[in-house]
Order: structure tokens, then sequence, then C-alpha cells
């Protein structure tokens, strides 16, 4: 009696699980679904595994979602259509997974295809002992043969996704080497690049890197064609069990009796829907593939369109030769001839998938023939086709591939084009009037003046963001200024720190040094924009009680000393490249605030300008490697990330284009990438031309302020400034 009570109870509990097994099916059906609807809105139409990839996450929901095939209970007629289409699910689900192979690298390829395997064998596995002791395996031997070719071709391709990322990047380092060479002196110093010049010089290399993205040559690969066949025969072996469902119970068949009640229902429609759309990037690719091929597909160069190029099976013939350390237990020569017979039939499975899709595409080629070139006459713009330079020459190809078409390397640039669109959408308005400000760049030679007495033997180094984050304290601090010019000022750094942390993550990221000064800069400006506070300090409190900006300057720069000096006294951590982000900052305020102090005898409105012009000298400074900044993602990253790293690249240059022609116009100083990229080397450049002394008089006349251009006389008359340097 007690165990048919709990058999009842856990009947009960079975349209719960069926609720997950649909829950399941849902998430990777709409996973799936997102991935075709990037595809068409990109105009990617090889449809890149954004969200539905080989990944332990999707792997498990499918684990789940096939639940309902491998329960061995449930055998009711409405779960046996069920339990066909989730084998057909599972098929299709497959098939979606091959251009996300590009994307993982050779480590998580094996791990993740392997489990594959062991889901689709435990699948196969159990369906078979279950439908032999039913003798019932004539309905769903089709799906099964269907499920186990889908694993062979996505193994194929896992097994020589190595091999064809190494060639592929041998490809594009040759091809880099040409286009480095036609452009030598734009890599060297682009400064003086326009943003049409700057924009071509990049294109180069988005076609280079988005030719060469790994997913998309996974996609356009042959094999992905064979994916294509099995997905279709799928779909249609699934229409065709339907419709004899259908005859057979003369109108709809999912009757509610079975331990899974209505959940059944939601099941059959998740994964109905789900190999509809799972069949929808395959397809695609398929006649992705087809269109790349129909140029050139012709009977004289068949044999040569027949041959299987060497990455296809070169991982196996690599392990076919390494010998086994198994060797010493004394059956080595037997162990070593077992695998040599093995892996030889796998290469020659691989051979024979390669020369089936090879032949399948040129078939499809030959057929499809017409129907592409009806396309092309009746629907390519030709005006539109012959506008604009021409890039197809810079795509990465592997051997044996046909050439991209020259309409799949236009819609490759109009992308660019769409990401400098976007780009331009975030411009910073505010920080393009701030920089306006600067003019001769002579604030990197002001703001930390050299004689201003140390507070230690050593000084730590220096970046671009901390005297920007110490310098907007110091405004924000200056009493008598506008809340309005508060706040524009605020918004201003703000944007300008993001462009400054992006010169200083992309080319200084290796500088070790810098790591505590740059966690310092972040510190204090947190504090500023979240609390208006230098740490302890309330700066907008001291800006309401101090009566002018002298005293704020001496308060600020007192407490700051405090805080150095207690460090020095307590701590025996005497090498600045240790001190904590805290006493960095308090030594750069320091500083910075004796330097302004030597012009604080002016208004609070004019300290609050030239405090201003400091700043917009120093970001204008570090504006003037966001070409480098540009070069770096262009071309240098891993393969897997190089198309999205010169994605962004091209967001930079519509996002700062305004801000990049206002740092054109300026004079620079001659120095090469690796000392522009350093805020010390800008200071030493001042300091050791001379211009130090006399920057403070060219820059009062430059910044436009007719009130600052007045003070000149008095500022060079201060006997308490250092005209003379060391």
């Amino acid at each position: 009696m007690d165990d048919h009570l709990e058999e009842t109870q856990l009947d009960k509990a079975m349209p719960w699980i069926g609720a997950y097994i649909a829950a399941a099916s849902a998430v990777c059906t709409v996973a799936m679904a997102a991935d075709a609807f990037n595809g068409f809105r990109l105009k990617k139409l090889w449809f890149p595994c954004t969200y539905f990839s080989l990944n332990p996450t999707f792997l498990t929901l499918l684990g789940v979602a096939m639940k309902l095939a491998l329960d061995l209970t449930a055998v009711m007629k409405n779960v046996k259509i069920a339990k066909l289409t989730s084998l057909i699910f599972l098929s299709t689900s497959m098939a979606n997974f091959t251009s996300s192979l590009g994307s993982i690298d050779g480590k998580h390829v094996l791990s993740n295809v392997v489990a594959l395997a062991i889901l689709v064998s435990t699948v196969l596995v159990d369906v078979t002992i279950r439908f032999i002791m039913l003798n019932r395996i004539n309905f769903y031997i089709l799906p099964m043969i269907l499920m186990f070719l889908s694993l062979v071709t996505l193994v194929s391709l896992a097994a020589a996704a190595p091999a064809m990322k190494q060639s592929l990047e041998a490809a594009y380092r040759e091809k880099y080497r040409v286009t480095l060479n036609e452009d030598q002196e734009g890599m060297l110093r682009n400064e003086g690049l326009g943003i049409d010049e700057r924009k071509r010089f990049m294109m180069k290399y988005w076609v280079m890197a988005a030719t060469s993205n790994p997913e998309f040559v996974m996609a356009r690969s042959v094999i992905c064609t064979m994916s294509a066949l099995l997905n279709l025969i799928s779909l249609i072996t699934l229409s065709i069990a339907y419709v004899v469902q259908w005859r057979r119970y003369k109108g709809p068949f999912i009757n509610l009796d079975s331990v899974y009640g209505g959940s059944v229902r939601w099941i059959l429609y998740t994964q109905i829907v789900g190999v509809v759309v799972a069949t929808i990037a395959p397809l695609s690719r398929w006649l992705v593939v087809v269109s790349f091929k129909q140029a050139t597909a012709n009977l004289a160069r068949m044999m040569d369109e027949m041959k299987v190029e060497d990455y296809w099976f070169q991982p196996l013939v690599d392990l076919r030769g390494r010998f086994s350390s198994l060797k010493i237990l004394g059956r080595g020569k037997f162990l070593y001839d077992v695998k040599w017979y093995v892996v030889t039939f796998f290469i020659g499975v691989q051979i024979s998938i390669m020369l089936l899709s090879k032949l399948f595409v040129l078939i499809s080629s030959f057929l499809m023939g017409p129907l592409f070139c009806c396309w092309e006459r009746f629907f390519t713009n030709e005006s539109e086709s012959n506008k604009g330079p021409s890039f197809s020459s810079y795509a990465v190809l592997l051997p044996g591939e046909a050439e991209l078409p020259a309409t799949v390397v236009r819609n490759i640039c109009k992308e660019a084009e769409n990401m400098i669109k976007k780009g331009r959408t975030k411009q910073p308005k505010r920080l393009a009037s701030f920089i306006s400000k600067s003019v001769c760049f002579k604030g990197l030679g002001l703001f930390d003046n050299i004689q201003i007495p140390p507070l230690h033997s050593q000084e730590p180094p220096n970046c671009w963001s901390l005297p920007v984050v110490t310098l907007a304290s110091i405004a924000l601090a200056i009493p008598h200024i506008p809340e309005e010019k508060r706040e524009n000022l605020l918004h201003s750094v703000k944007e300008g720190l993001d462009l400054t942390k992006l010169v200083e993550k992309t080319l200084l990221k290796n500088d070790r040094d810098l790591n505590n000064t740059r966690e310092a800069a972040d510190m204090c400006w947190g504090l500023v924009l979240l609390y208006k506070k230098w740490f302890d300090v309330d700066i907008k409190k001291m800006s309401l009680e101090c009566k002018d900006s002298s005293e704020m300057l001496r308060e600020l720069s007192g407490k700051a000393k405090t805080m150095v000096v207690e460090f020095l006294t307590s701590s025996s951590t005497k090498n600045p490249l240790d001190w904590p982000g805290r006493v960095i900052a308090a030594n750069s305020m320091y500083r910075i605030c004796q330097s302004v102090m030597l012009f604080a005898d002016e208004d609070d409105e004019g300290v609050f300008e030239r405090v201003c012009v400091m700043m917009s000298d120093v970001m204008a400074a570090c504006f003037t490697n966001l070409g480098n900044v540009m070069n770096v993602m262009c071309r240098g990253s891993e393969i897997e990330k190089r198309e999205k790293s010169v994605g962004k690249a091209f967001k930079i240059l519509g996002k700062t284009e305004e801000i990049v022609e206002a740092v054109q116009r300026l004079e620079w100083p001659a120095m090469d990438h690796e000392r522009a990229v350093k805020i010390e080397e800008w200071q030493a450049w001042f300091r050791q031309t001379g211009k130090v002394a006399v920057g403070i008089v060219e820059t009062l006349v430059c910044s436009r302020d007719e009130q600052l251009a007045i003070q000149v006389d008095m500022i060079t008359s201060n006997s308490t400034f250092p005209l003379q340097l060391p």
C-alpha cells in the first residue's frame, strides 16, 4: 500500500518534470532564434553563434530536453511522437554548433565535443535498447541515423579545427605583412591622417579580420553543407511523421493520457518550433557556400575542386605518428600498431566525409548556378558595386577556398561603416568643447612644477588619469564658481576619463609600475563623482567655507601633505612603487596644489579657468595617442577576438572624430609612439626644450580668456615663480 501511494505521489510530480523539459527546450529554441534574428539584422547570413554555442550551459540544457526520450517508463502513444521530436530536436541543434567551434580554443573544443558525444551516445543506446525490447525500432531508425551522422559531421569539423586555425593564422600573417609594408609610413606616425584616410587605412585590417574570423571560416567550410543536408532530411522526416500520425488518429493526436499530463503538449510545441528554427542557419550556410563556389564551378576544374586539403586531416596524421608512452610496458609495438590502424581508419572517414561534402557542394553549384546568376543580374545594384575602393584583395582565405564574392566584401565594409555611425551617436560633445581650451599643450609643463620640494627622495610614476582627477578635484573645490560650470566640468572630465583610461589600458597595460597609480586615480574619481569628496575631504563643503582659492589650495595641500608624511613616518615601505593608492593620490594632490598656488593671486574665476586649461592640455596630449590605440586594436589580438577588436576600433573612430580633429590642429612635439604614450615624457620634453618658463605667458594668451590675459604682467613679475630652469 505504501509503495502504491509513493508511486501515485511521484506520478503527480511528472507534469512538473515535463514543464522543466519544455523550459529547457524553450531556452535552446529562443537562443537559436536570437542567433537567426541577429544574423538577419547584421546581414551575416552565415549566422554566427552569439547565443547558442557549444558550451557546458547548452549541453546541460540539451541533456534536460532529452529527458523524455530517455524515459523508459513513458509508453503512451502521444509520448512516442514526442520522443521522435526530441531525437530530431537534438540532431538539428547540433548543426547549429558548427560555427561556434571557431570561437573556442583547442582544449575546450575537445572537452565540449566529448561531452556532446557522451550525450548523443547515451540517447542512442537508451532508445535502441528501449525499442529493441519492444520490437518497435523501425519507426526511430532514420532519426537515430541522422543524429549519429550529425555527430560525426561535427566531430569531423572539430578534429580539423586546430589545423584550420593554424593555416588561417599563417594566411593572415602573410597578408598582414604585405599590408603593413604598404602602409609603413602611416603605421609609424599617422597623426596627420584625416578621418577618411584613417578609415581607409583601418578598412584593410577590418576586411582581413572579418574574413579570417574562425567562426566565419567554419560556417563557410564545405562540411557545413553536410549538416544542412542532414537538417533538411530531419525536418522532412518529422513532417512526414506528423502527417502519418494525424491521418492515423483523424485529427489532433496529442492526448493527455501519459504521466506527464499537459506538459507533453508544451514539450512538443517548443521542440517543433526549435526544429524549424534550427534549420534556418544550416540551410543559409549551405546557400552561402554554394554562392561562393558557383562562380568557380566548372567541369574542367572538377578534379581541383575535389582535392582534400591537408588541414582537414593533418591533426589525425600527427596523432598517428606520435609514439605512446605505453611502450615501456613491453607491448609498445602492438599498441602503436593498433593505434596506427585505428587512426588510419578515422583518416579515411575524414577524407570520405570531405569528398562527399565537396561533391554535394559542386552538384548544388551546378544546379543553383542559373538561379544565382539571375539574382545577381536583376537584384544587384551595379552603380553601388562600382562605388568606392575595392578591398577584396585583403580577404584572408584558406588554401583551396573559393574567392569571396565582391558583394560579401562590400557587406563587410558596410558593417564597418555602420559601426562608425554607431560610434558617432555616442560622441562626447561636452568633452569636445572642453578640449578646445587647449591650444599649446603647455599645461603639461605647469601642473607639476619641478621646483616644488618633494616629500620623498623618490616620486611615484605618473599616469594620464591621476593628474586629470586631481585637477578636477581642485577645480570643484574653488569657491565662488557657478554651479553650472561645475556640472559642465564634471561631465566633461567623466567623458575624458573614459578615453584616457582606454589609452592607458591599451598602450600601457604591460607597465606594472603604473598599477597603483591608476588604482589611485580610479579610487579618487569614484569618490569625487559619487560623493563630491576627495577621500575624507568634502570638496563641496570646502568650496563654501573657504574665502578664496588661495585658502582652499593651502588647506587642501596641507591635508594631502599630512597624509603622505604620516604614511612615510609610520611605514617601512619606502619604494614609491609599493605605496598604496591613497598615498600616491595625496602626493599628487600636494604637488599639483603647490604648482597651482603659483598663480593663485588671480581671482577665483581666473584660477578655475587656468586649472581647466591644464586639464584640457593633459587630456589633449593623451588623446594624441588615440590613433595609435586604433592601430593596436587593428593589428594585435588573438585570432578568436581579432574581429571584435577591430570593430571596437571603428566605433572609437566614430566616437572620437571631433576629438581627433581638434587635437590634430595643435602642434605636436617630435616624439615617437613609445614616448608619446607616457605623460612623464611630455613633461620632460617641455622642461628640456625650455618652454616651461614661457609657458604661462603663452598659455594665458592662448586661453582666449581676456581676464587671464590681463594677468600676464603680474604673473611674470612674481618673484616666487621659477623663471630659471635647472
